[in-house]
Parts: C-alpha cells; sequence; structure tokens
C-alpha cells in the first residue's frame, strides 16, 4: 500500500519541501523523504545547495545533504550547525551586474585558457560544440533565423570577439545582427544519395573551425530532404558555451520560433546578468581566504600523485599529442542499470561514484597502477542566476583514486573524494595547473589523461510549433585527452538506461582496443551491481561470461594433460587461465 508523505512541522521544514519538489520537479514530497531515493544525484544536490542559499540564506556542504537525506533531518543539522553553518567558510562576494568600458568584457579563467589552447591547436574543432537536429513538418525558415538572432542578441557570450593584445586575450562584445541560417537544399537527390550528402555535410559543418577573433561564436545550417523532412545543425565554440548551455538554447529557440511564427515579439525578458558579469564575480571570489583555502585543499590532495596513467597503447606516444579521435558506445538497459542504482543506494554512494569506481578498477587493471587520477566535468552553476545564462561555466577537476582492497572500501574512498572536491569545486582548473605547475609535455594533457564525465545536465526536447523534432550530438572527430568515458541516463519506465560512450585519440588507441575497453567497463558494472561490499576488487570480473569461455575453454580445449604420468590425476591444460579469466 501507498505510504501517505509526512507534511513539515515547522517553517523551515516546509521551505525545504518546496527546495525538494523545485529542483526534483516532483510534487508530493514529504519530510521523510530522501533526496537520493526520490531521483537526486550529484548535479541536482549542486542545485538544491544554490537553492537553500538563495532561501534560507545558508552555506550548506554538499556531505551535510549525504548525511542528512531529508527535510526533516537537514532541517534539524541546520538548527544545530548554528548561524554561520558548518564548514562554510568565508562568504562569496555579490553575483551582480557590473559597469564596463566600452564593449570590453572581462574574460573567466576557463575563457583564457581555451584561448591559449586555440593560438596552440589552431584550426583543429576541438572545442566544437555540435547539435543535430532532424525535424519533421512545416518549417518556416525565416522565423528560425529571427529566433536564432534573438538567442544572440540576449546572450553576449555568442557575440563576444577574442583578439590578443601583447600575448593576452581580451574580450570585446560584438553588436547584435540579423543573420539568416543558410539552407542546402537535398530534395531532389534520391534517397540514398541525400544521406550520404546529409552525413558528410553534417561532418564538415561540425569539423569546421570557428575564428574567435569574429565574434560569430554560434552558427546554424539546414539541409531540406523532402518536403516536410529537415536536418540541421548548430554549432558553438566551447569558449562561448557548453553542455548546459545547450538546454537553454533549445529551450528559447522553442518560444522564440513560436513566437517569430505567429508575428508575435519576444516572449522572454531580457537577462539581468551576463557571462562577463560571472566572469568578473569569478576572479572577485579567487582571492584571499577562499583561494587558499581552496589551494591548500588541492595541494594537499594532489601531492605526489603520478603525472601519467601508462595504459597499454596500440602506437607509441607522439611528442606533441593529435586531436584526433573517434567514439565508441553501448547501451545498458533497465535491469542491471536499475540494480547499479540499488547497490550505490546500499552503500550510501550515488550512481556516479559507482560509475567512477568502476572506472577506476578497470583502468587498474589495464594499467597495473593503483594511484590514479581521473578527471572530471562539473556544470559549476552554483548560483541560481547564473541557470539560464549560456557560456563557458564547466569546471574541470582531478580526482585521486586509490584502487585496491574491497569493493566497499573503494566506494567510501571515492564518495569522500568527490564530496571533497566538490566543495572546492569553485577553483578554476587553470589556477590550479598554474599553482601545482606540473611538467608540462605537448604529447599529454596535465594532471590526468582520462576523464569521466555523467552527462546529467538538463536538455529538454526541442519544441517548435508545427514541428517533430529531435537532436543529438553530432561527433566532430576530435579527442580532448587519451580516453573519456561520457555516461547518460537514457529513456523512460522499463525502457530506462544507460548510455556509455567513449571516446578515445586514434593516435594511442585501435577502434578494437576501444570496444574492449567498453566491453570490460560493462562487465565491471554488472559485477559491480551484484558485488557484496566485502568482495575482494580481484574478484569482480573484467571479461565477460563468453570471453571467459572462449579464453579458457576454446582456445585451449587441446585435451592435454600436466602433471604425473599417463594415468594420474593431471591438471588439465585450460585450468591455468581461471586466475586470468576472473580478472
Amino acid at each position: 500500500l501507498a505510504v501517505a508523505p509526512v507534511g513539515p512541522r515547522t517553517p523551515t521544514e516546509e521551505l525545504l519541501v518546496g527546495i525538494w519538489e523545485d529542483v526534483l520537479e516532483r510534487s508530493g514530497v514529504g519530510v521523510e523523504d530522501s533526496f537520493f531515493d526520490l531521483g537526486g544525484h550529484s548535479l541536482l544536490a549542486v542545485r538544491l545547495v544554490s537553492r537553500v542559499r538563495e532561501t534560507l540564506g545558508r552555506e550548506l556542504p554538499l556531505r551535510a545533504l549525504f548525511a542528512a537525506e531529508t527535510p526533516r533531518s537537514l532541517s534539524r543539522w541546520l538548527a544545530e550547525s548554528g548561524a554561520a553553518g558548518a564548514g562554510a567558510g568565508a562568504p562569496a562576494p555579490r553575483l551582480e551586474r557590473r559597469e564596463r568600458r566600452g564593449d570590453e568584457a572581462p574574460l573567466s579563467y576557463g575563457q583564457e585558457r581555451l584561448w591559449f589552447l586555440e593560438q596552440l591547436e589552431p584550426g583543429t574543432g576541438l572545442y566544437t560544440i555540435a547539435l543535430g537536429l532532424r525535424l519533421h513538418g512545416r518549417l518556416e525558415v525565416a522565423a528560425l533565423s529571427a529566433g536564432l538572432s534573438e538567442v544572440v542578441r540576449r546572450h553576449e557570450s555568442l557575440r563576444t570577439a577574442f583578439v590578443g593584445r601583447m600575448g593576452r586575450p581580451l574580450g570585446r562584445v560584438r553588436p547584435a545582427e540579423r543573420w539568416e541560417v543558410p539552407c542546402v537544399d537535398l530534395s531532389g537527390l534520391s534517397l540514398r544519395r541525400r544521406e550520404g550528402e546529409t552525413a558528410a555535410l553534417l561532418r564538415q559543418e561540425a569539423g569546421r573551425p570557428f575564428a574567435l577573433e569574429s565574434g560569430r561564436l554560434l552558427r546554424a545550417v539546414l539541409l531540406r530532404g523532402a518536403e516536410t523532412e529537415w536536418t540541421g545543425l548548430l554549432a558553438l565554440h566551447h569558449i562561448a558555451a557548453d553542455g548546459w548551455s545547450l538546454g537553454v538554447l533549445v529551450r528559447e529557440l522553442g518560444e522564440l520560433y513560436g513566437a517569430a511564427v505567429t508575428g508575435r515579439g519576444s516572449p522572454l525578458a531580457d537577462l539581468r546578468l551576463q557571462y562577463a558579469d560571472y566572469a568578473a564575480w569569478q576572479r572577485l571570489g579567487m582571492e584571499g581566504e577562499r583561494l587558499q583555502r581552496s589551494l591548500e585543499y588541492w595541494r594537499v590532495r594532489l601531492s605526489g600523485s603520478p603525472s601519467r596513467l601508462e595504459l597499454p597503447v596500440d602506437r607509441a606516444r607522439r611528442t606533441v599529442r593529435s586531436a584526433r579521435g573517434a567514439v565508441c558506445r553501448l547501451r545498458l538497459p533497465g535491469e542491471p542499470w536499475g540494480a547499479l542504482q540499488a547497490a550505490g543506494r546500499r552503500a550510501g554512494v550515488t550512481l556516479y561514484m559507482v560509475l567512477l569506481a568502476a572506472f577506476g578498477v578497470l583502468l587498474g587493471r589495464y594499467s597495473g597502477e593503483s594511484d590514479l587520477v581521473v578527471g572530471t566535468a562539473v556544470a559549476n552553476r552554483t548560483r541560481r542566476e547564473l541557470e539560464d545564462l549560456i557560456g563557458f561555466f564547466v569546471n574541470t577537476l582531478a580526482l585521486r583514486l586509490c584502487v585496491g582492497g574491497t569493493w566497499g572500501s573503494l566506494l567510501g574512498r571515492v564518495r569522500e573524494c568527490v564530496l571533497g572536491a566538490f566543495e572546492h569545486a569553485e577553483l578554476p582548473f587553470e589556477r590550479l595547473v598554474e599553482e601545482l605547475s606540473p611538467e608540462r609535455n605537448l604529447g599529454q594533457t596535465p594532471l590526468f589523461q582520462v576523464m569521466l564525465v555523467l552527462q546529467n545536465t538538463p536538455l529538454p526536447p526541442l519544441s517548435l510549433p508545427g514541428l517533430e523534432g529531435s537532436g543529438w550530438e553530432v561527433p566532430t572527430g576530435t579527442a580532448k585527452h587519451d580516453l573519456t568515458l561520457m555516461v547518460r541516463e537514457q529513456g523512460e519506465g522499463a525502457e530506462r538506461g544507460l548510455e556509455v560512450a567513449l571516446e578515445y585519440g586514434t593516435e594511442l588507441f585501435d577502434r578494437a582496443t576501444a570496444v574492449r575497453l567498453l566491453a570490460g567497463f560493462e562487465s565491471l558494472l554488472r559485477a559491480a551491481a551484484e558485488a557484496h561490499s566485502a568482495a575482494e576488487l580481484a574478484e569482480l570480473a573484467l571479461l565477460s561470461p563468453a570471453e571467459r569461455w572462449q579464453l579458457v575453454a576454446e582456445w585451449n580445449a587441446s585435451g592435454l594433460t600436466l602433471g604425473p604420468a599417463a594415468g594420474g590425476e593431471g591438471e588439465r591444460l585450460e585450468g591455468r587461465f581461471w586466475s586470468l579469466a576472473s580478472r
């Protein structure tokens, strides 16, 4: 029988229930309902912390939410932790609109780094974000152009030019202008030729580099197939946008297109803040006590960490790293995905933490190392005012893992590692690299060479009046690191599962190697879903049952015996391989 939710008894509990419902986008939450049991994860936890700051004026450490998962227990924690909030530290400066000189736009630390990297490797398309669109119905091209023009007018980040002066980048906001979406008519081609031309044009457009000094950091193209069939591409440079920004772009474009079709003006209020205001705020916040506290955490955490992860590769690493890459994919269906989530909840960790632990085991098995550094990306929109902006907010964290012992002990270490990193996630990666001064090598990225990214940023469906639409990420044929494992939850209900993609540098790895790595990760996830906390990591199977049977039985079915003379109880040859197969 369904149990009715327990209602709030105090004003604080009532406010917290409202925050739970807002962040989780669901009603009927009770004060005894766990944030994580209701579908909360690391990204939503950061948004919840932001809402608590905004509503209650309290700084809430992320680990407090893991210790107090319900509105009632968190209300009790807030009452007991004192007026300042445990672990709050120095408050951040106020985020507000700032006066600027003319068209000058302050740059964030991340924008400066991307500009320098673009000068180092110009024209690679490495930092292009490409979103493909499939549209069915009657499309008003002029209305789409008007909608995109208005998006660019609203968001200064999409029309900021990056120019160099004395070896340093400067930002200049260009005036808004109306532009037309170019349209290529392929309707006269046969279906087969049309599909081939569409795929080729999308690859070409996704790989075409941006000129940062132009101030045009969003571009679009339409390909017309049959009368009501359209394929489109939206491409943005990372210096102006991130994954979260795609959701903002898609949502605003839908509203603005609808208004343009009916001849109405923009239904969207002008933005109170622009990305340049965030950039100025970020630099003010990275001073004094806040800066020193974060730097000290990362100095201690990464002291003595290995500078390179030595994975077995198909080709030797070059002196200068290439940006060429490719992607292979797999889907983990609903049943093992649900078991994986349940196993994480029993251990008091999120799905992301389970994925990170399994990835660490995979890397440890292949490299033979137990001390690993894995990069990850966080949305870094820690203030509600930033949620509706298009811009480059994402930050990179270096997570140091000790892979050894039991599965339960590894999950515990990963939990502490992630919570500590998220509590110091506002320190720009660029400042961290500058502080630690790792040995620079053009053949590898600093601090880490592999990443794990849980892609749970909100991406609403493309909704254009009179059109059915869907979107997908278009590969750019590049790889920012040796390996980047990207995981996204997909589907609804019984169809829900995990989509896993492995982006790999093709100068190091063959596709067969990448596919084998991905299959090993799947095997480890399936084993982790059933593993007892006391299970040794060596007991988690890296090979699938089919691979283990092939290795142990099929490849070694010689019938030979070892040991005593004929007639004895000799050991069959394949028995020697069980220890390898179990790994």
